[in-house]
């Protein structure tokens, strides 16, 4: 219903690419099924956001979903290097496609800084990314190999678990939660946005490939403030096509975000 991504949206698609029919009361107590009302409205409804509390109409409830599913590959393996500035993101994204199409993901963690964890004005100078190769033992193996040597410059560290921040949020309980989408090759410029909004580099993770991304933003930093930075991140992304919606905040920002819990 929210739309949410994980790294594997980058082969498999959104969430919304998965749905093949569901079972929908809507709020006069109709029950009616997803493919019915796709039919009337277009495909762009599979996306179920409609049904979503919070959006223009009353909140539907949906019943049952029939979803696709896909076969456990039979070997995986993350190859992650790290970043010392988002800038380079773009050319080693380049040469990934360029070596093999058809990776499973590519994440990147923009770590930023924690408050009061660090001397102040440190940065953290790396970030990293992340390729899952996914497939049969010997493909998988072979893909592996042609993507380290194409890669040759760069250190790489190969292993058949994910990184500890595969998957995961990058902000904590008391920040501000931001959920990025931009075009699809323009997510690590957001650091950049982000960062000469607020002064610091802040924590960005998510699709490099896919656009889709999260941030997390200090939940102590003054109401004046926090809306300067979301306006002004608002604004790089409206010209690029992008929006930055707060997903949550700290019950004493609430009322201030509210503004910017819809794009």
């Amino acid at each position: 219903v929210t739309a949410e991504t994980g790294p594997l949206s980058h082969h498999f698609g959104q969430p919304a690419t998965q749905v093949c029919d569901a079972t929908v009361v809507l709020p006069d107590g109709t029950v009616t099924g997803l493919a019915d009302r796709a039919t009337l409205l277009g495909p762009g409804v599979f996306d179920l956001r409609w049904a979503a509390p919070g959006s223009p109409i009353p909140a539907s409830v949906v019943a049952n979903l029939e979803l696709l599913t896909h076969p456990l590959p039979e070997a995986q393996i993350w190859l992650t290097m790290p970043i010392t500035q988002p800038v380079h993101v773009a050319e080693i994204r380049e040469e990934i496609v360029a070596c093999d199409p058809e990776v499973a993901a590519m994440e990147l963690d923009v770590p930023g800084i924690r408050r009061g964890a660090v001397t102040p004005g440190q940065r953290f100078a790396t970030g990293a990314l992340s390729v899952l190769i996914e497939g049969s033992r010997e493909r998988v193996l072979e893909r592996a190999r042609s993507l380290v040597r194409r890669l040759e410059q760069r250190p790489i560290h190969e292993s058949d678990e994910p990184p500890v921040w595969w998957g995961r949020y990058p902000f904590r309980l008391g920040d501000v939660a931001l959920r990025l989408q931009t075009f699809e090759d323009e997510l690590h410029l957001l650091c950049y946005a982000l960062a000469d909004a607020l002064g610091s580099p802040v924590a960005v993770r998510g699709s490099v490939c896919g656009g889709f991304g999260w941030a997390g933003l200090p939940g102590d930093l003054r109401p004046a403030r926090l809306v300067s930075v979301l306006e002004a991140v608002r604004g790089v992304l409206l010209a690029r096509g992008g929006t930055a919606i707060v997903q949550s905040a700290p019950l004493h920002l609430r009322e201030i975000v509210a503004p910017y819990r819809h794009p």
